[in-house]
């Protein structure tokens, strides 16, 4: 059963309130007349400093997104909103399934008005940059139209749509794309080449990706082999095999920054795979370790029992600032020896904390916003929600 949410992936369970908890902020946005200096929250909704719309888990559901789109064109267009976080509102879902006091609000109708009214609010000329719509039940017709409409956007610079059923046909974190999707992408991709990419950040975790995937995805690559910063994808199926196929495309990549192959149940082959490709690239962040949803999803951990490799990455890289090697299959003793290491070479931040079976340390060089960093390009913080680790 955990294997069925990689395929079909669902928002979490929310509850579609009645509008008046949505009213007071949604005519607030409307009438606003200056960007406010602090952040402003109301019961459901907020805007915080910068331009960021927060709607995260306050739940429009297709009753209510055709007003919250209303408003956002209005201050929009003023150039108060540039950044719209939806996470988990379950915007796009169908009436019948749909739950919570405001449900009766929706139908068929308001879902079609909804949609409309968010391929309106998309087009360029309401200055929004970031997207970021995980859980809102978008499926392949439906990102088939925003992606036509932002194909001739110049301002938006992100797209985040994790959670989302999109079945065969894209390409994030968590949609269900697996071996299949990345195979039509590579067809279509071939087909038609890209003229010019600003790719820069690709996200694939828990997508079911493994060797049939990986040999479509080293040719995808080869398109984005210039601009590529940021590559993660954890929670797959990639094992030693899929490791040694993307290798080679990886090691073209002269600006990746950050390599995540976390929970792909590669063994010390993959490992050493990784270990030689490191040192082709100016990493900053390498993580083999794990990802919190693994077990949950029915994927596998690394499973790693040499450490040396590890150790020449922390030792002798010349640009790596951080690490992650939990639950990667490591020994106790080998987990020491990954330590002892961090700590003698100075300025390589470790995480070791969690084990299989055993919790030991971390060793932590750098402060938590230059961690952040390393972590994820600050193109990141433009989908921070006050909501989403709180609800």
């Amino acid at each position: 059963m955990t294997q069925y949410f990689i395929e079909h992936p669902e928002p979490m369970p929310v509850e579609v309130p009645e509008y008046e908890e949505l009213e007071p902020f949604f005519d607030w946005i409307c009438n606003l007349q200056e960007n406010p200096e602090k952040d402003v929250q109301f019961k459901r909704g907020a805007l915080l400093k910068g331009g960021h719309l927060d709607m995260c888990k306050q739940v429009v559901g297709p009753a209510h997104l055709y007003k919250l789109c209303e408003a956002v064109k209005k201050a929009g267009a003023k150039g108060f909103i540039e950044h719209y976080l939806m996470g988990n509102n379950i915007a796009f879902e169908f009436p019948e399934n749909l739950n919570g006091k405001g449900a009766a609000n929706a139908t068929d109708g308001t879902r079609v008005e909804g949609i409309n009214a968010m391929l309106e609010v998309m087009k360029p000329e309401y200055g929004i940059k970031t997207w970021y719509l995980a859980g809102n039940c978008i499926n392949y017709e439906i990102l088939d139209k925003m992606c036509s409409v932002l194909s001739d956007n110049d301002v938006c610079e992100s797209l985040w749509l994790k959670r989302n059923p999109l079945g065969k046909q894209s390409d994030l974190h968590n949609t269900g794309i697996g071996d299949e999707g990345l195979i039509i992408m590579e067809k279509e991709l071939s087909e038609n080449p890209p003229y010019s990419t600003k790719l820069k950040h690709l996200y694939l975790g828990a997508n079911g990706i493994g060797l049939v995937g990986a040999k479509a995805l080293k040719s995808i690559l080869k398109h984005f082999k210039e601009t590529l910063e940021t590559f993660m994808i954890d929670i797959n199926r990639l094992g030693d095999e899929g490791i040694q196929e993307l290798s080679s495309i990886l090691k073209e990549c002269k600006n990746l920054k950050r390599l995540v192959v976390s929970s792909n149940g590669f063994t010390d082959k993959g490992m050493e795979i990784i270990e030689n490709l490191a040192f082709e690239l100016p990493l900053l962040y390498l993580s083999v370790g794990f990802y919190k949803s693994t077990e949950v999803l029915g994927e596998s951990y690394n499973k790693i029992s040499n450490v040396s490799p590890i150790i020449n990455i922390i030792e002798n890289h010349p640009t790596i600032q951080l690490l992650n090697a939990e639950k990667c299959g490591l020994s106790k003793e080998e987990t020491h020896r990954m330590i002892e290491a961090s700590k003698r070479k100075g300025g390589v931040s470790l995480y070791a904390l969690q084990q299989i079976g055993f919790h030991i340390e971390n060793v932590i060089a750098h402060d938590s916003n230059q961690l952040k960093i390393f972590r994820n390009d600050p193109i990141v913080d433009h989908i921070f929600s006050i909501y989403r680790n709180k609800m």
